[in-house]
């Protein structure tokens, strides 16, 4: 893929996206540098400043190589609503367009990647009749034949399309056939202002096989003793944190807690933290694969 003659005016955004352990972050430093980018986290728990081993932040030399921001901001007993990441990843992105930066979004929390590229406002339910109908028209016809009729129904969004991608112009054509309102216009009415220039997103999806992941998460959570987790852990007990409250939502944050107050074993938080992972990562796939609308697919 090569971005390197893209305009920044454009108000092009790029996603790099994945499952836990699926390798975002060294792959977005080398992406970052050949295309002067900025990284914008949009993962929930690496928001927390108390849980850089645990959330597995970015390495101190990767920092130093490109900037990133919206890492590590946030204290032990804040919380961050998909809302409050949304305003502020937005004030990142336009900052990146004043200095010529190409913003990269970088994480795996589905929400969050959600509202950024729909917007707070979610388009009404398609009808369910609708849906069939474009799944059997473009089985039949092609996804061409829906392309045409979006030229006419949507010309801004056929813009933004290939004749090739099929799944975004069956949900395009799904949309304004149900709400009578074009795609275009709802992402409009998602990002504000009509004076707003338009967001192009280029989705990135790493999809390692599953197993694969699953072993490098096994990895890193033996990694993570050896780097100190449980003194990151034992340092947000202290604190007196309700287990109610957002940053518990880290996997193994529970389970590490567990064994510091002596309810398990070490043995057994950490199988119970590498179980809580795959779980996971499970979810996360079939969320990427069902929610996410990839322009390329690395495996």
């Amino acid at each position: 893929m090569n971005l390197k003659n893209i305009n920044h005016s454009s108000k092009t955004i790029v996603v790099i996206a994945g499952p836990t352990a699926s390798g975002k972050s060294v792959f977005a430093v080398e992406f970052a540098e050949k295309h002067n980018g900025v990284i914008i986290n949009s993962d929930s728990v690496q928001v927390y400043k108390d849980l850089e081993i645990l959330s597995s932040r970015p390495s101190p030399d990767a920092l130093l190589k490109v900037p990133h921001k919206l890492y590590g901001f946030l204290d032990a007993h804040e919380t961050c609503s998909a809302g409050l990441w949304r305003s502020l990843v937005l004030k990142e992105i336009q900052e990146c367009y004043q200095k010529g930066k190409l913003p990269i979004i970088v994480g795996g929390t589905g929400l969050y990647l959600k509202i950024l590229i729909e917007g707070l406002s979610p388009i009404p339910p398609i009808d369910e009749n609708i849906r069939e109908l474009a799944r059997e028209r473009a089985q039949n016809e092609g996804s061409q034949a829906l392309f045409d009729e979006l030229a006419e129904l949507d010309p801004v969004i056929v813009t933004r399309l290939k004749s090739t991608d099929s799944q975004r112009i069956m949900r395009a054509w799904e949309v304004v056939k149900s709400t009578g309102i074009p795609l275009s216009e709802w992402q409009r009415k998602c990002w504000g202002p009509s004076n707003q220039p338009e967001k192009i997103f280029t989705n990135i999806l790493l999809l390692p096989p599953r197993e694969e992941v699953n072993l490098r998460a096994d990895v890193r959570l033996d990694h993570m003793l050896k780097e100190g987790v449980l003194k990151e852990v034992e340092s947000i007990l202290k604190q007196n944190i309700n287990y109610t409250s957002t940053i518990y939502k880290a996997i193994g944050l529970r389970d590490f807690a567990a064994y510091l107050q002596g309810q398990i074993s070490l043995k057994e938080a950490l199988v119970k933290a590498k179980i809580a992972t795959h779980q996971y990562i499970k979810k996360q796939y079939t969320w990427f694969k069902h929610q996410f609308q990839a322009d390329i697919i690395l495996k």
